[in-house]
Order: C-alpha cells, then sequence, then structure tokens
C-alpha cells in the first residue's frame, strides 16, 4: 500500500470517528432535552394534605335527604340553616343557601345574602378559631297550622341549638339557641316537598 493511499484511509476514518462523535453528542443533547420536556408538562400532582373541608365534612348534604318525607326535609332545612363555618361563609344567610336543592324555585329567588353580618360579634369570635358550628335540631315543637293546612302543605317549628367547634380543638361560647319555623308544600301527594319558607327567630331570611 502506498503511503498516498495509506494517508487516504487515515483522513477517512478521522472523519468517521468525528461523525460518530457528534451523533452521539447530538443524540445526548436531545435525550436530556427530552426528559426536561416530559418532566416540565408532566409535574407531580399537588398534595390535597392540609386543605380544608366545610365544617370538616360534618355537614349535611341537601341532595341526600328523603324529599318524600315533609319530616326530614323540615328538620334538614332547620339544620343545614344553621350550619356555618367561619372559613367558607360571611353570613349566617351562607347556611340556609346551601338548602336551595331543597327549594322551590320561586323562593330560591328570594334568598339573598345581606351586605352585613346580624351575628358579626358571635362570628368574629369563632373566626379566631377558624370555627364551624354544629347545630342540633329538636324534635317537631307543633304544626303552626294543624290539620287544617292541607295535605299538600306543612308548617313545622323546630328548636335548635349550636355551638361552634374550632379547628384548634375549642370549643367557642356557649349554647345558641333559637326556634325556627319551616314551610312545605308539593304539588300532589306523590310530589317532593320543597322549601317555600323560612323564619328563624322571628327573622325571615
Amino acid at each position: 500500500m502506498t503511503r498516498r493511499n495509506r494517508r487516504i484511509i487515515a483522513i477517512g476514518l478521522t472523519a468517521l470517528c468525528l461523525a460518530m462523535a457528534g451523533c452521539a453528542e447530538n443524540s445526548s443533547v436531545q435525550n436530556e432535552d427530552s426528559a426536561a420536556e416530559t418532566q416540565f408538562t408532566s409535574p407531580a400532582p399537588a398534595s390535597s394534605e392540609g386543605s380544608l373541608k366545610l365544617g370538616d365534612g360534618t355537614f349535611i348534604d341537601a341532595g341526600e335527604v328523603d324529599r318524600k318525607d315533609a319530616d326530614d326535609v323540615a328538620s334538614s332545612v332547620a339544620r343545614i340553616a344553621h350550619s356555618w363555618d367561619t372559613e367558607f361563609d360571611s353570613t349566617e344567610t351562607d347556611g340556609l343557601l346551601r338548602a336551595e336543592p331543597l327549594m322551590s324555585n320561586d323562593y330560591a329567588d328570594t334568598i339573598q345574602a345581606p351586605v352585613r353580618n346580624a351575628s358579626q360579634a358571635e362570628w368574629l369570635s369563632a373566626s379566631e378559631h377558624q370555627a364551624y358550628s354544629v347545630p342540633s335540631v329538636g324534635p317537631v315543637a307543633s304544626d303552626a297550622h294543624g290539620s287544617g293546612y292541607g295535605p299538600n302543605r306543612k308548617a313545622m317549628m323546630y328548636t335548635v341549638t349550636w355551638n361552634w367547634v374550632g379547628r384548634d380543638g375549642e370549643t367557642v361560647g356557649s349554647d345558641q339557641r333559637r326556634s325556627v319555623e319551616v314551610f312545605l308544600e308539593r304539588t300532589s301527594e306523590r310530589s317532593d316537598w320543597n322549601l317555600v319558607g323560612f323564619v328563624s327567630t322571628g327573622t325571615n331570611v
């Protein structure tokens, strides 16, 4: 083999090695870019630890109330209307608004939260402990209008008491107590009962 041929072969081998090295480096860069892109577009899901739940999960779900049972509807409304969480609610009416699935459309349209909370002092004290209310509904005190109200209309009265339980473990304030009157109607004996009126301690809400 001549010197010229050996030189040509050496130059060719050098060029091949450089080309292979370049491919390997380019492949490495592409793999790194791909890994970085995968990491960016597929972040780990955020942890739910420490997130707050309304009433720490103790509040009644209006969707689970037996709409065929007037007592269940009325007592559940009384409880829901007095279930408040200072971490989520601003006024007492926020509790009643959660009973909207049990209301007639006409009555639901009349419910609006006031600008100022009627229980501002009590609320502020409870807020210091991130508290939520724990209501207890007493047995029906009376049927406000008796049997003359008709088979598809009812007015029922309850006594509601509650305490505030702080997320720091503190019980805020003494027992609170109110009398409430719940008005229900249905279109026929086979229909669901609907909330059409609610009175608490003499105040319409």
